[in-house]
């Protein structure tokens, strides 16, 4: 059972002030920064105070509008607000977001395309230990990513935070929580009452620009390691805060809080919370109960004069809740700040939506006002003279079958405009295709404005690879500046915090020593997105063309390959999780190869038979052929003998001699005919031959089957 009550002041301790109080529980404790108080707080206004006016002067106003074009909206300040645009069009094109859109499309193919999500090299690439480890950790790390942390959606709201601010910021850190529980029968007793872990996981905690402080003087490749301050701005309900003040943060560690009462904490809450950055979304609207108040509790870590990180929690900048104590975790400072633009010397650069807002404000300008010429075109105005009793509400109306009275038809006359020119729609068509250059997209305008390029397929291949091209640049940056830093500090929270448990499941019966050292042995991780990844065809034959390659270089190669690796990228590539689904396991290709031999078992006794029945029925194919032969040789016989006789009559007859000379005469040609006939008898010896043949090969097998050894 969860603790209830947080930890209340000592007593008397309410009227000290807070620099004299002790920690909570120990009264004869004494903090080494007890005396030091005035000195923190008055680091932590100074930061505040030098990054909050940096902020608002340099980048508030334009995250402002940044967010306005991002949520298609006209930016404060827009001259469509104004009363001379009260009745004209106002529409907002949303090119911005339409590109992002198609960003985050190909950010998302390219990250969760592939099977595994991540991949984890060792250090000491030549050891085997080392790299047999690697593949333990890349298994729990894509099991914790896939389990724990909401990966997907902080991932792409990472991504959408650098066009709309420039940057993304997140906190990594390792949830720890216990509770209580009761063994037996609900009643608390001596030895009943015991502990067990409710959450041990890794947490990705993205936070809201507004809500983060640096130096502005950091160096720009690594403002977060360079910068002699941190301020981390957490809004949080009392409730939450106290709980949270009275139980552990992280896992095997317990900051000396300070008590402190509610009423103290709302004290100090109210006069910071309306002077916070200028930001509707961080305004108080309403009042609430005490219970549900927002507490603007900030997590500072500032360097002492040695340049030494302390960490310790506020209400504002002048209520302390913690004691300062040296910064104590296994990545130092857990945060990371990502860019999809790089900015040579500027921390905070520009996005890709403030790079477009000129051509957007254009576009949005050009269909307002060829809507506005449209409209006029089809609902046009008139001029009207002074005191002719013209009925103006009826003029104004716009409908078949109305009628305008007047006093005097010539005092109304029709406003004379030219229509949309082509030219607007020329000019439309070359603004989109600057959005496109300036934000990576690849759309119809693209497509439609290259004339040349659009009628070959070579032609859309240039254009869709110079598009990729941009927007392969903008997702490879992101990778290398956040997903690749934040993904390392969480695989070193897991070395250092996973449960054994966790550990030796996933090892399994890899030959390696589970020993600390070898747990904590240092990894990197990659993630192989970006330049040439975009495209799923493009990907599948650049994998096809360089496993290609590779064989063809060195066949041995073939050997190496892994299929269940190969398959499974591509059927990621091609919309599923994995290629597991396509396979048998093993236990299921040990039942398959069991059923096959069994099957062959079975069938190996009727394989014999089978063979005799085919050459039994062969046989009697032979023994109808030699029949049917016989008889037609015997039809043929007496054929030619009639035909014969015949024939002799007929010329005995014209020669006027007797059948006897007529045979003399015509012996060259009998002997003729006694060949044919002798060659009809030596086909029908042939095929008595062949017939002996299949009934020696019958017989043949027969004795074989009796011998046991099989065809």
């Amino acid at each position: 059972m969860l603790r209830e009550e947080y930890t209340a002041p000592l007593e008397g301790d309410e009227q000290k002030p807070m620099q004299d109080r002790l920690p909570p529980g120990d009264k004869e404790a004494v903090h080494p920064f007890q005396g030091e108080h005035d000195f923190w707080i008055k680091r932590a206004k100074d930061a505040l105070s030098t990054s909050t006016s940096f902020l608002e002067s340099e980048h508030i106003a334009q995250w402002q509008k940044n967010q306005d074009n991002f949520s298609s909206k006209h930016p404060a300040g827009s001259k469509y607000y104004t009363d001379a645009y009260k009745h004209r069009s106002r529409i907002f094109r949303p090119k911005i977001r339409a590109a992002e859109s198609k960003g985050e499309s190909a950010f998302a193919e390219a990250m969760f395309g592939s099977s595994e999500i991540i991949t984890v090299n060792p250090a000491d690439e030549g050891s085997k230990e080392d790299a047999v480890m690697a593949e333990v950790w890349q298994a729990i790390m894509n099991w914790r990513i896939k389990k724990d942390i909401p990966w997907y959606k902080i991932s792409i709201g990472a991504f959408q935070a650098t066009w709309i601010h420039g940057i993304a910021i997140s906190r990594q850190d390792w949830e720890y929580e216990e509770e209580e529980y009761v063994a037996q029968d609900g009643v608390y007793s001596a030895g009943q009452v015991q502990r067990r872990v409710r959450k041990s996981r890794p947490r990705i905690t993205l936070i809201d620009p507004l809500m983060f402080r640096f130096d502005p003087g950091a160096d720009w490749v690594d403002p977060i390691g360079s910068s002699p301050y941190l301020i981390e701005i957490i809004p949080m309900y009392l409730d939450d805060l106290m709980r949270f003040m009275a139980s552990p943060i992280t896992k095997g560690r317990e900051d000396a809080w300070i008590g402190a009462t509610e009423g103290e904490v709302l004290s100090a809450n109210k006069d910071y919370l309306f002077n916070l950055a200028d930001s509707e979304r961080w305004q108080k609207t309403s009042e609430s109960s005490d219970s549900f108040e927002t507490i603007w509790v900030h997590r500072n870590i500032i360097q002492d004069k040695d340049g030494v990180d302390h960490e310790f929690y506020t209400v504002g900048a002048d209520f302390m809740l913690s004691w300062p104590v040296p910064l104590d975790s296994p990545i130092g400072r857990n945060y990371v700040i990502g860019v999809s633009n790089v900015e040579v010397f500027k921390a905070i650069p520009a996005s890709r939506i403030q790079l477009a807002e000129m051509i957007q404000a254009e576009a949005n300008d050009m269909v307002n006002q060829q809507l506005d010429n449209v409209k006029l075109a089809l609902n046009r105005g008139y001029m009207v003279r002074r005191d002719k009793n013209v009925d103006l509400n009826t003029l104004r109306r716009s409908y078949p079958g109305r009628i305008v009275m007047t006093d005097d038809l010539d005092a109304i006359r029709p406003e004379q405009l030219n229509d949309v020119t082509s030219s607007s729609y020329i000019q439309q068509d070359r603004l989109n295709n600057d959005m496109d250059d300036i934000v990576g997209g690849f759309s119809q305008g693209s497509v439609a404005t290259n004339a040349n390029l659009n009628r070959t397929v070579g032609g859309m291949q240039m254009l869709q690879n110079s598009s990729n091209a941009v927007t392969g640049y903008i997702v490879r940056t992101f990778v290398e500046t956040w997903i690749e830093p934040v993904l390392g500090q969480v695989l070193r929270l897991t070395q250092e915090y996973e449960e054994d448990s966790v550990i030796r499941k996933f090892a399994g019966d890899k030959e390696i020593d589970l020993n600390l050292d070898m747990i904590l042995k240092s990894m990197s991780v990659v993630v192989s997105v970006g330049f040439g990844n975009l495209d799923p065809k493009l990907r599948v034959q650049t994998l096809v063309t360089s496993l290609q390659t590779s064989m063809g270089i060195a066949p041995q190669l073939a050997a190496k390959i892994d299929e269940d690796a190969v398959l499974a990228e591509l059927t990621a590539v091609a919309g599923y999780r994995d290629g597991s689904r396509f396979l048998l396991s093993g236990e299921q290709m040990q039942e398959r190869q069991a059923q096959a031999q069994e099957a062959a078992a079975q069938q190996g006794g009727g394989a014999i038979e089978l063979e005799q029945q085919k050459l039994q029925l062969e046989a009697q194919k032979l023994a109808i052929e030699q029949q049917r032969l016989q008889v037609e040789a015997q039809i043929d016989a007496e054929r030619l003998s009639l035909q014969r006789e015949l024939g002799f009559a007929k010329i005995a007859a014209q020669e006027n001699i007797t059948m006897q000379q007529l045979e003399q005469r015509l012996g060259v040609d009998l002997a003729k005919a006694d060949l044919k006939e002798r060659e009809f008898h030596l086909r029908v010896a042939e095929l008595m031959g062949k017939r002996e043949d299949i009934k020696k090969d019958r017989e043949e097998m027969m004795l074989k089957e009796r011998m046991g050894s099989g065809i």
